[in-house]
């Protein structure tokens, strides 16, 4: 995925591999839905994502965070992280905030929401 963007909001059903580029549409996955995320690179949401089923999260050794740009990340399923390095959500401008309705997964081996903001860990990953 390079960039997908517009008006109007997007849903996903079935399955969204994502290793790279942005996401400017506002988004829902649903129960069903499977949002794969892998790779070196930096994913960037610049619009609100609601995850209702099940976000599994592979990063590589030098990047794979998820940078937020005027947006929220809602989690209302299943987050399913798996890190090579300290890898997670950054603030990468504008009014950002992650929230957790849901369930992460292994997020107290290497899960960070603070690498380079002030986001607030989901009381899951509390330690």
């Amino acid at each position: 995925m390079q960039t997908i963007g517009g008006t109007g909001n997007a849903e996903i059903n079935g399955t969204l591999n994502w290793n790279g580029g942005t996401l400017s549409l506002k988004t829902t996955a649903n129960v069903n839905a499977a949002v794969n995320l892998t790779g070196n690179s930096t994913k960037t949401l610049g619009a609100n994502f609601i995850n209702k089923g099940t976000f599994n999260w592979v990063t590589g050794i030098t990047m794979g965070d998820v940078a937020l740009s005027n947006s929220t990340f809602t989690n209302d399923g299943l987050i399913n992280e798996a890190f090579l390095s300290n890898r997670g959500f950054i603030n990468s401008g504008g009014s950002v905030a992650v929230v957790n309705n849901g369930t992460l997964k292994n997020c107290l081996r290497m899960f960070s929401l603070t690498m380079a903001s002030t986001l607030p860990i989901p009381e899951p990953c509390r330690v």
